[in-house]
C-alpha cells in the first residue's frame, strides 16, 4: 500500500516513466544497432560490444550521479557523489578484467 502512495508523487512518476522509456527505446535500439554494426561494417563481436559499452558507460555517469544525489540528504550529497564517481570506473574495470579472463580461448567470429 505504501508503494502505491509513493507512485502518486509527480517526481516518482517522472522517474518511472523515464526508466520505462529508457528500457523500451534504448534496449531495443541497442539490439538493432549491434546487428547493424556487425553486418554493415563487418566488425567483430568484440568491437561491436566495445562500441556499445562505451556509449552505455558514458550514459551511466550522466544518469546515475544526479539520480543518486537527488535522493540523498543534502549533507551527504557531496560525499556520496564522490563515492559514485570513484566506484563506477572500478566496476567498469572489473567487468573488463573478468570479461577478458572469461573470454580467453573463445573464438570471436
Amino acid at each position: 500500500a505504501a508503494y502505491f502512495e509513493i507512485l502518486r508523487l509527480p517526481r516518482v512518476q517522472r522517474v518511472v516513466c523515464a526508466a520505462f522509456a529508457d528500457a523500451f527505446f534504448f534496449f531495443g535500439a541497442y539490439s538493432y544497432l549491434g546487428a547493424f554494426l556487425k553486418d554493415r561494417f563487418e566488425l567483430s563481436y568484440t568491437a561491436t560490444g566495445a562500441i556499445l559499452t562505451g556509449f552505455g558507460v558514458g550514459g551511466l555517469y550522466c544518469v546515475d550521479l544526479p539520480l543518486v544525489q537527488e535522493f540523498m540528504p543534502s549533507h551527504k550529497r557531496g560525499w556520496v557523489g564522490g563515492l559514485v564517481t570513484c566506484v563506477i570506473p572500478l566496476g567498469v574495470g572489473m567487468g573488463g578484467v573478468l570479461g577478458a579472463f572469461m573470454g580467453k580461448g573463445k573464438a570471436d567470429k
